[in-house]
């Protein structure tokens, strides 16, 4: 869920509509709109269309036009984005459909308001769908319910379509657990570092996961690209999961970017998206640090998946400019009982990733466990245990074919604790 300033998104919504000065009016379908609610209700009655590409990638580019500009709160479910203004009586719902036209997305745009007229909420939509042409050409694909409409503008640089995994769907929804937390942090592009390859990508489909692992929505923070900074990490992790959790939680704790040992002591920082490796004591997340909060909060148990690594001598890892790689293993034990960690390499190691399925090499194997790959008793259960043991040896198969060494660890008081 991410808040955004939506000041100039109503003006320019206003001004290019001609809206000001409307009275409430009715919505699609005879009925009064405005609400996420009434978005739910009446998917399959917006404006839906056909765009080439892969479905991860023209969710992000909805998402990006949605989040431009904007003040109102998205919420990404599965399969749909749905947005509600915070200040404004306005809803907006993006879903998305399998295709029956290879590598293409069915795409259904629905705005809902008690104070736009029908004519203005289909302008909007159209102009919705040319925000997206960036993700690809599209073509008419008419919703039930819906009149037919023109095509949109076809894009004019076409570009590859994005990776698509066979881990970017979990395929369960477990039962709700309301006492339950995730914080999942994931960064690609950097204010001033090269790429952590496919950072985000691995965290949006983590977040995914811990949905259906039956984490509530409202209890799960993403934060990526610029709202992962040492600041935004800090204050979820130090006032808003202490603030929450009970005595009951499973808290569930993501990082997929770069990581660097700090040059005089050895210790390892967790990098977020402003960090510079030259000054670590200030821009970075000391991971003893992060292990500390963790363990002090009052939840049941806490698990940490970590994509990153720490020796500072590529891959996932940074280091500043004239350093040695070198980071004492010892950093990557959690600080007590209560925290358990997966970690993408031991110490002295590179965390890579895998261009084919468009992820980090750990987290790929993490989430085709998770989704029952690493059950080796067939139990229908998966354990740490199980999970480590799974992920270390696909891990260590795959990077051996990169021609390098990575071999996943299992820091835990708790072996057997199931993840489900």
């Amino acid at each position: 869920m991410r808040r955004r300033n939506l000041a100039s998104w109503t003006l320019a919504l206003t001004a290019g509509l001609g809206l000001s000065g409307c009275a409430s009016v009715m919505g699609p379908s005879g009925h009064m709109a405005g609400s996420m609610a009434y978005v739910r209700a009446h998917k399959g009655e917006g404006l839906r269309r056909t765009i080439v590409g892969a479905e991860p990638a023209i969710m992000e580019a909805a998402y990006k036009s949605l989040d431009v500009g904007s003040t109102y709160t998205i919420t990404r479910e599965e399969h749909a984005l749905l947005a509600k203004a915070n200040n404004v009586d306005l809803a907006i719902g993006i879903f998305f459909y399998p295709s029956q036209t290879a590598g293409s997305t069915d795409v259904e745009i629905l705005l809902a308001s008690p104070w736009l007229k029908a004519a203005d909420m289909q302008k909007f939509q159209e102009t919705q769908f040319t925000a997206l042409a960036q993700a690809g050409q599209t073509r008419t694909a008419q919703a039930p319910g819906a009149a037919a409409q023109a095509p949109a503008p076809a894009q004019t640089v076409p570009q590859a379509p994005a990776v698509a995994s066979d881990v970017d769907s979990f395929g369960k929804r477990l039962p709700s657990r309301p006492d339950d937390f995730a914080l999942i942090v994931g960064i690609e592009r950097y204010e001033t570092l090269p790429a952590a390859d496919f950072g985000q990508r691995d965290a949006e489909v983590f977040r995914s996961y811990v949905l259906g692992l039956g984490v509530p929505e409202e209890n799960v923070i993403s934060l990526t690209g610029p709202k992962a900074t040492k600041t935004g990490i800090a204050k979820y992790l130090e006032e808003w999961l202490p603030r929450n959790v009970t005595p009951e939680s499973r808290v569930y704790f993501f990082y997929s970017g770069h990581g660097a040992p700090e040059p005089e002591s050895g210790a390892a920082y967790l990098v977020p998206f402003d960090g510079d490796p030259t000054f670590l004591r200030t821009s970075g997340y000391p991971l003893p640090r992060l292990f500390e909060k963790l363990q002090a909060l009052k939840a049941k148990e806490v698990v940490v998946a970590l994509d990153s690594c720490f020796s500072g001598a590529g891959g996932r890892s940074v280091i500043a400019k004239g350093a040695r790689p070198l980071v004492a293993a010892a950093s990557l034990a959690p600080a007590g009982p209560k925290v358990s960690v997966l970690a993408a390499s031991s110490s002295d190691e590179i965390s890579g990733s895998l261009d084919e399925q468009g992820h980090g090499l750990f987290t790929y194997y993490l989430l085709k466990g998770l989704k029952g790959e690493a059950d080796a008793d067939k139990d229908g259960h998966v354990a740490l245990e199980e999970l480590h043991a799974f992920v270390q040896k696909a891990v260590q198969r795959a990077a051996r074919r990169q021609n390098r060494e990575q071999t996943p660890q299992l820091r835990s008081a708790k072996p057997g604790l199931r993840i489900y």
